[in-house]
């Protein structure tokens, strides 16, 4: 799923509210490692650690946006 939505691990995203955020984790890459059922992300979620807080949260694709252009930190 998270490769339809061209959002993989490593990926900037913004949330609704505008914050943006690192992508840790992905359902694909989930699948790929030998993880319990309660661990593993379910299809269509990934792991977002958001910025500056460095709060990380599981939700859905849905939920974010592609951060368009490039990012850098100054």
């Amino acid at each position: 799923m998270a490769g339809e939505s061209g959002i993989y691990a490593e990926d900037i995203v913004k949330n609704s509210q505008g914050v943006v955020g690192l992508v840790l984790e992905d359902a694909e890459e989930t699948t790929d490692e030998s993880e319990s059922d309660e661990e593993a992300l379910k299809k269509g979620q990934i792991v977002v650690c958001w910025y500056p807080s460095g709060n990380e949260e599981t939700l859905s694709l849905s939920k974010v946006f592609q951060f368009p252009g490039k990012f850098e930190i100054c």
